[in-house]
């Protein structure tokens, strides 16, 4: 009896383990199909959101180069006003720069405050960087050199500090029909450091020469020694600091 009940339970068990088998593979390939389905599905949906995504980063590079052009073009044209407006600067002659110095000469007279021991390196490179001196440094040697900084004669009695000749050939800050043994008269020394910057101008025009040429120009004209220029180029090395 019991080898009977046992055949029964052994077959029972065979029978549910096999419905539970077909059970199983039942609902795995049925989870399979639908995963499948699934994983289609979403690839697909990604291709469209592919290519949306491209056609919307597409669209921004687009734009961000049609906005790059148009910053440049915009950039381009400012460049352009600024290159104008400095031609017309540079395209004024000598003429019209002096009269704005001898404005300024004037605007100097009237501060009345420019006394001969205000004469410093510091204030004299000062002046000389505001009026824009081509060659400020060889300035500088020749006030050391004519006056000494406003310690001769000539620049205590006639504010001439860089041994201006007495002139009526040009436009001019010296006192007119005034001279101090035949150099010219300023009203204050500030006044004489514009009259050199004049004398510049009246030189060369509305044009800066080379350095070679300023010196070889000094060595000819601005005083009797051949090698005055050459001098102040040595000499103005030591001034350099102070510009």
């Amino acid at each position: 009896m019991k080898d009977v009940r046992i055949k029964e339970l052994l077959a029972q068990w065979k029978e549910t383990v096999v419905d539970t088998s077909l059970f199983i593979a039942k609902w795995t390939v049925a989870f399979a199909n639908w995963l499948w389905k699934e994983i289609q599905r979403f690839f697909r949906g990604c291709t469209w959101i592919t290519y949306l995504l491209i056609m919307v980063f597409g669209c921004c590079l687009v734009a961000n180069h049609e906005l790059r052009s148009e910053r440049k073009t915009i950039a381009n044209e400012y460049i352009a006003q600024i290159d104008s407006l400095q031609t017309c600067i540079d395209s004024l002659d000598f003429v019209n720069k002096n009269e704005i110095l001898a404005i300024k000469a004037g605007e100097y007279h009237m501060t009345s405050h420019s006394a001969s021991e205000n004469v410093t390196k510091d204030s004299v490179a000062s002046l000389l960087k505001e009026l824009q001196a081509w060659y400020p440094d060889i300035i500088m040697a020749q006030i050391q050199t004519e006056s000494g900084f406003g310690t001769s004669d000539v620049a205590k009695k006639a504010n001439n500090l860089l041994g201006m000749k007495k002139t009526n050939k040009r436009k001019t800050t010296q006192i007119k029909n005034q001279n101090y043994k035949g150099y010219g008269m300023y009203n204050n020394w500030e006044s004489c450091v514009i009259d050199r910057v004049m004398w510049d101008y009246a030189c060369f025009g509305n044009k800066k020469p080379s350095r070679d040429v300023y010196i070889t120009h000094l060595n000819s004209c601005y005083a009797e020694s051949k090698q005055y220029g050459t001098n102040m180029d040595r000499y103005g090395k030591q001034y350099m600091k102070y510009l």
